[in-house]
């Protein structure tokens, strides 16, 4: 893959690839992402009561509920790692985080 300059760039060609089957899970994360709580140390998942909603609104129940609950949640376990990570990753040296 090459960025607007025609370079070919390493971030770009390792760039996952969504599959069209993903689009409703996907775009059910996206919305659902700003429905999380957040604090200092970092984002916290999405919450319930907001997927919930997301499936009654949407009349989702049954194994459909269960599907989408299954790929959301995974979806932002990933989403909660990578977070981790960057935060660890951030610490500047000689200081240690504060856990609870």
């Amino acid at each position: 893959m090459r960025d607007e300059r025609g370079e070919s760039t390493k971030v770009l060609s390792e760039r996952p690839v969504l599959w069209s089957a993903s689009s409703p899970y996907w775009r059910a994360w996206e919305v659902l992402h700003a429905q999380r709580s957040s604090g200092f140390a970092g984002p916290g998942p999405i919450r319930f009561e907001a997927v919930q909603a997301w499936f009654s609104a949407r009349g989702i129940e049954g194994s459909e509920a269960d599907e989408y609950e299954r790929y959301l949640r995974s979806m932002d376990a990933e989403y909660l790692d990578w977070c981790a990570k960057r935060t660890k990753d951030s610490t500047p040296a000689g200081h240690r985080k504060v856990t609870g």
